[in-house]
């Protein structure tokens, strides 16, 4: 899986990087913030399934917490691609 993820990241950043500028260390530079969202929500969750409850529950308990968790982040961060979400859900309800 690795070694087919870096030459995924080969054969996309070349052809960003010549087309329209986008380099190798611009989209890793964008993507930085979203990785460290998902691993302080990794890390909560992970934290949750720890406690000794009810499988079902853990695993509910374990997803509400995760989602709450990665939009909290994504708001006090003020991401980019949250709120580009967040417009195109509402752009898409106003339409039906």
């Amino acid at each position: 899986t690795i070694f087919c993820t870096l030459i995924a990241i080969i054969v996309n950043s070349v052809p960003n990087r010549k087309l329209i500028g986008y380099s190798f260390k611009a989209q890793v530079v964008d993507l930085i913030p979203n990785l460290i969202a998902a691993i302080i929500m990794c890390i909560c969750v992970v934290a949750v399934g720890t406690i000794q409850i009810n499988m079902y529950f853990s695993l509910t308990l374990q997803i509400l917490v995760g989602v709450v968790v990665y939009l909290f982040l994504s708001l006090i961060s003020k991401n980019e691609s949250f709120y580009y979400l967040l417009d195109m859900i509402k752009s898409f309800k106003h339409k039906n």
